[in-house]
């Protein structure tokens, strides 16, 4: 982090909490390059959660210097409370589809929307409720 950033964190009277200085440490890589983890997760939070997901997959901590940007942009991502909920999210949708196509049945795959964005198709259509008939 810059001095400039540290001064700014200073000025607003925050703690200097590693979430808050993390906050002002910029992208090392990619398209995104220059801009900072506040930032990406105000405007790019769709790259962020696939990010999230891709660095989480890889497992492997890289010790270069874009490798420690990486492993602490996962970092911050995942002390959202925006990222970490959406990345299971989309593993839990993932893991549904590959079960569709490895059965050959539609059914397993989520709703993905609406209060019932958890639900299989099959529980959905299969549920005898008055409200879920009304909403199919």
């Amino acid at each position: 982090m810059d001095q400039e950033a540290r001064g700014r964190l200073l000025a607003a009277g925050d703690r200097l909490s590693e979430s808050n200085v993390l906050s002002f440490t910029e992208l090392q890589f990619r398209q995104y390059r220059g801009q900072t983890f506040k930032w990406l997760l105000e405007n790019a939070v769709g790259w962020a959660i696939g990010f999230a997901k891709s660095y989480h997959r890889e497992g492997v901590h890289n010790v270069s210097a874009v490798g420690v940007n990486k492993h602490k942009l996962y970092e911050y991502c995942m002390a959202s409370p925006v990222i970490a909920p959406a990345m299971d999210f989309s593993f839990r949708v993932e893991d549904a589809c590959q079960t569709a196509k490895e059965t050959g049945d539609v059914g397993h795959r989520l709703l993905e929307f609406s209060d019932y964005r958890d639900w299989s198709w099959w529980e959905f259509y299969e549920s005898d409720k008055a409200k879920h008939l009304r909403f199919v």
